[in-house]
């Protein structure tokens, strides 16, 4: 049975926060606006504070594809996105995991 929505961001904010502990994590696009909808992808912003090694997220991406969805999940790392695509993020974005701490 695929997982629900909830269960797909929560399960990617866990594998993501596995390998990068101190990040913070956002949700961006429909799903955060609110405006999803059952077709919609999830797109996930991290923010480790520094770049993150292509390794740690080829693996992090690989293990969020192991996931039982048939929805796409779209990350991206916000110290390599253009400065204003990361304004954009973090003013509409909804802030998912904060340093060890999940906050939605």
């Amino acid at each position: 049975m695929p997982l629900s929505a909830d269960e797909i961001l929560a399960d990617a904010a866990n594998i993501i926060a596995r390998h990068l502990p101190d990040a913070r994590i956002f949700l961006f696009g429909s799903r955060a606006k609110g405006d999803a909808t059952k077709t919609s992808d999830f797109d996930i912003a991290v923010d480790a504070g520094s770049k993150i090694s292509l390794g740690v997220l080829a693996r992090i991406k690989d293990e969020i594809d192991e996931l039982r969805t048939l929805k796409s999940i779209d990350l991206i790392d916000l110290n390599r996105v253009n400065p204003k695509f990361e304004t954009i993020i973090r003013k509409s974005g909804v802030n998912i995991y904060d340093r060890g701490n999940r906050t939605a």
